[in-house]
């Protein structure tokens, strides 16, 4: 590897690291991702329409319960997406620790936002199938280990570097 110095030297253009503001706009950038998805999710919830007939039925409370969670994840997502947005729109001549302070609270409506997701899936897969007396296949299955590894994981994974990518940008500005 070139030492920057010697790049420079040579005529070479080095890019400089990120500084702590390009750090948190990509942390909120990454949110208002996550927070418009996760409402647009919450709105199709909303508009589920539920196993009413046949053998595998729904009741109308888990129905009802399934509307409420999908509801409560509309509004932490959206006060996710939000407080992202003012984070990575905020000048940085606006007043210190502004971007930062957005960006952390968005980070923090976004585990909010991954719990009610995680009982948005599961009641929706609930609904949209029906529960059969004896046959949790769905619910209680494969496919809902599969949601673990495929949604839990990767968000959990997220929410651990944008933590620490937060407490880099405050440490080092």
């Amino acid at each position: 590897m070139i030492p920057a110095g010697a790049a420079a030297a040579a005529g070479g253009i080095v890019a400089p690291p990120p500084g702590g503001v390009m750090r948190i706009r990509a942390v909120a950038w990454a949110h208002i991702v996550l927070g418009w998805a996760t409402a647009l999710l919450a709105v199709l919830a909303v508009n589920l329409q539920p196993q009413l007939q046949g053998t595998c039925t729904t009741t109308e409370d888990e129905v009802a319960h399934m509307r409420a969670d999908a509801l409560l994840l509309l509004l932490s997502s959206a006060a996710q997406a939000a407080a992202a947005t003012v984070a990575a729109f905020a000048s940085e001549d606006w007043r210190k620790g502004v971007p930062w302070t957005f960006a952390a609270f968005a980070h923090g409506m976004g585990v909010a936002t991954f719990h009610r997701l995680d009982n948005v899936v599961f009641l929706a897969a609930l609904v949209t199938v029906g529960s059969c007396p004896g046959s949790q296949l769905l619910v209680h299955g494969t496919p809902l280990v599969a949601h673990f590894i495929l949604l839990a994981v990767p968000l959990g994974l997220f929410f651990l570097l944008g933590v620490s990518t937060l407490i880099s940008a405050l440490v080092y500005p």
